[in-house]
Parts: C-alpha cells; structure tokens; sequence
C-alpha cells in the first residue's frame, strides 16, 4: 500500500473516525523504511489527522549503541525484507514537525516518563519515543 493511501483505505475509514481526535502508534516501525518512505509516512498521517490527534513514535538508534549492537541488529534485520535505518535522535526529532511534543520531550524510551528504570543503562534500549499532539 502506498504511504498516501493508508488514511483512505477503506479498512481505515470503516473502522476509525479519523474525522474526531484519535492516536496513531508508529512503534518500530519506521526504522524500516528509507528516509524519504519515513518521512512521507509521517507527514501524511500527521496531515491527515484531526486536530487534537496524537501522533507516537518509537524508533531505534545507533546513538547508545556499540558497534557489536549495531552489528547485530544489522545481522538480525538485514535478512529480512527491509534494510533497517537505525537513526540518530537529531534524524527522529523532524517527525515531529508542526506537532506539539509533550513532556519530557523526545527522550531514550525508557526514560519517558519512568523513574523506575532510570538506572538502566541508556545503550541496553537505544530507542528512542516521544508522544506529539496535532494542534
């Protein structure tokens, strides 16, 4: 399915209001399109969306990781279908473009909005989440 008609489809459109507010979860997800496919996928659902909708977002990142991690990421992903595209909190922050994020903000997944695991070690995750609002 093309990242334009994923709104229109009628399995979407027979199901959900996207006419009222709703939340769209894009988790592990984007991490395996091209930079262009993510981007549009991204834009496209955000402007389709009714205002108060939530857009939340979970990507993985090479930022923490070793290069063995990567590597096996790399390994376990690259066979399949897609070519995974671990990207760099400065490569995520734009999806949230014309969107308002909440607090704290884009931060590595289990720092949001969790004291628990805080002593976790940043690297063990290298995913980054961030939750937006459409205005």
């Amino acid at each position: 399915m093309r990242t334009e008609d994923v709104l229109t489809a009628p399995q979407v459109t027979g199901t959900l209001g996207l006419f009222e507010p709703t939340a769209v979860s894009m988790v592990a997800l984007l991490h395996f399109l091209t930079d262009d496919q993510a981007t549009a996928l991204v834009r496209r659902t955000a402007d389709g969306l009714a205002p108060g909708s939530f857009l939340v977002l979970a990507h993985s990142s090479s930022d923490f990781a070793s290069p063995e991690a990567v590597q096996t990421f790399d390994s376990a992903y690259g066979e399949g279908a897609a070519t995974p595209a671990l990207r760099s909190r400065r490569e995520i922050d734009p999806f949230f473009d014309g969107l308002d994020l909440l607090a704290p903000g884009l931060a590595v997944a289990h720092r949001w909005r969790n004291e628990e695991l805080s002593d976790l070690p940043d690297e063990q995750v290298s995913v980054y989440a961030g939750v937006a609002r459409k205005p």
